[in-house]
């Protein structure tokens, strides 16, 4: 039996753009077959391609009504009587808008001690591990820290807080070199004489654009035993979906570190927090979130544990410590009932850790380490633990 009859039928299929057929086709094709029924009537037996064409017509019929019911169900078909869209999801633009609305003194105090401590952080070679030492024409300098090694790197990080502007000023300003494939930078610490992290907004003026604060900011200035204040207007910009600063701000420099193969020396006999080190310390101590610890590296986490053992907020040194199971040795309620004679002295908590700032985190496994430093005692060990979430915590009787 001859099959180009049903050839015939099926050729409006081969033009077909998708899934779904013209508006007219099914009305084509029921003509198609109609037509093409009367045609071979006369010359074909009925018993010998009637029972053919009728399979072929339903089967080419239920596959086009199937396929309307799948699109219609699935949406591919939106003009269909009794479609109903899905509930439309809110774009970047409203969520940017509702982000603008919200500004306020506190995301303006939030906004200025983040930016202060991503610049402390590029100005102080990347962090409390900051690269080695060297001599260049005469001049001391240091590798950046390892996350710091290009250009782009810098200013991907800067660009967290800064607008891209402002990004590309700061790191125009600092005179980086690259030395074997490294990013570096003059061998200088900056000074946190200007107390970023305790500002006071004074005002906030909105410009034409939504996209654009002008904030007078009251910071206070430490030097020398006493704290002063002056007034800085910076102009804030809403930036590939957050505020960021459009400005560079003024940091008070400190004294050139001194070549050395083993890194910065400890020249200064007190311990000090870094100006990284002091914003997370702060915001720590208000509300004790570990997530202000996320992006501190073991060293600087011991060094806060230090920092409120001398100011004496147990509370904090206590949240400081590591909740994993199985090395937990005392609940908050035993470790506030130690009396205070048992704790030691300013003078005594200043001399054992005295170099830390200088250590060495080395991981001895999995969730364990210690910060290496020496001082007059000797070696020194400062045990810490990475607990379930990542951060590192110091270990209970800490010192080894």
């Amino acid at each position: 039996m001859s099959k180009r009859p049903d050839n015939d039928f099926l050729q409006p299929l081969k033009h077909r753009p998708g899934l779904a057929p013209r508006k007219n086709f099914k009305q084509e094709l029921r003509t198609a077959l109609i037509d093409e029924a009367d045609r071979t009537k006369s010359r074909l037996p009925v018993q010998g391609w009637f029972p053919n064409l009728l399979v072929a017509s339903l089967l080419i019929f239920g596959i086009f009504i199937g396929s309307d019911f799948v699109l219609n169900s699935s949406g591919g078909n939106t003009d269909s009587p009794g479609h109903e869209n899905p509930p439309a999801v809110p774009d970047q633009d409203q969520k940017d808008e509702k982000e603008k609305q919200k500004f306020d003194e506190k995301a303006a105090q939030q906004i200025i001690g983040i930016a202060f401590a991503h610049y402390s952080v590029v100005l102080n070679g990347g962090g409390p591990e900051s690269g080695k030492t060297f001599t260049e024409e005469g001049e001391a300098y240091r590798y950046m820290g390892e996350d710091f090694d290009t250009k782009q790197e810098v200013l991907d990080y800067l660009e967290e807080a800064f607008t891209p502007e402002a990004a590309l000023q700061i790191f125009g300003e600092h005179p980086f070199i690259v030395k074997k494939d490294k990013l570096a930078q003059p061998g200088q610490r900056f000074s946190g004489d200007y107390l970023w992290q305790d500002t006071e907004v004074v005002s906030i003026t909105k410009k034409e654009s939504e996209s654009e604060r002008i904030v007078e900011y009251n910071v206070p200035i430490e030097k020398e035993g006493e704290t002063k204040s002056d007034t800085y207007e910076f102009t804030l910009k809403y930036v590939d979906g957050g505020w960021k600063l459009d400005g560079v701000m003024p940091l008070s420099s400190g004294e050139e570190e001194k070549e050395s193969k083993d890194g910065p020396q400890d020249d200064t006999p007190e311990f000090m927090l870094t100006d990284v080190e002091m914003v997370a310390y702060k915001a720590f101590s208000n509300d004790l979130n570990e997530q202000h610890l996320k992006d501190l590296p073991p060293l600087s986490i011991a060094k806060l544990y230090v920092q409120a053992e001398l100011e004496k907020r147990y509370d904090i040194s206590y949240a400081l410590y590591t909740d994993r199971e199985g090395y937990v040795l005392r609940t908050k309620e035993e470790d506030q009932a130690i009396p205070e004679s048992h704790r030691g002295t300013t003078e005594a908590i200043t001399k054992q850790y005295k170099g830390l700032q200088n250590g060495k985190f080395i991981q001895t496994g999995e969730f364990e380490g210690y910060v290496k430093y020496s001082n007059a005692n000797g070696e020194q060990g400062f045990r810490m633990i990475k607990d379930e979430d990542g951060i590192w915590n110091v270990g209970f009787n800490p010192i080894q």
